[in-house]
């Protein structure tokens, strides 16, 4: 989770996507059924730690792939909301909620899924890969 924790912290705190999605709809793991939408769910789809043979230092190097899924009532609020989740330009780094981040980098972006069981929710995702210290 602690990659998903890391990515929860970059979105809360970038104001485009603010202006669009409260914090409180900016969800680590799936959204919850009858939250208003637009809502953003985070989490984690692949992962891969990096050690050492001899397994003795303090932290393992940790490299997660998160996926931030956007879930609107409209294609254009879908756009919006994805278009927001980019976070900026720039390679992210530093230290959040405890965890030494080396960088936290753009994966990719995934289909539309617009309204295919009419519900009347259109999804959109886009993937990053987060790399960061985590204790041993």
């Amino acid at each position: 989770m602690s990659a998903v924790a890391i990515m929860r912290a970059l979105l809360t705190q970038h104001a485009p996507l603010l202006a669009l999605v409260p914090a409180e709809r900016i969800f680590a793991g799936i959204i919850p059924q009858n939250t208003p939408l637009p809502a953003v769910s985070i989490q984690e789809v692949d992962g891969f730690e990096q050690s050492t043979v001899a397994r003795q230092q303090e932290t393992t190097m940790q490299r997660r792939r998160v996926q931030v899924t956007v879930c609107a009532l409209s294609y254009a609020s879908q756009k919006a909301v994805h278009t927001a989740c980019k976070i900026g330009p720039g390679v992210h780094r530093g230290t959040y909620l405890g965890f030494k981040t080396l960088s936290v980098l753009p994966a990719g972006v995934g289909p539309d899924l617009n309204d295919l069981d009419d519900d009347g929710v259109y999804e959109q995702s886009r993937d990053f890969m987060v790399t960061f210290a985590e204790a041993n």
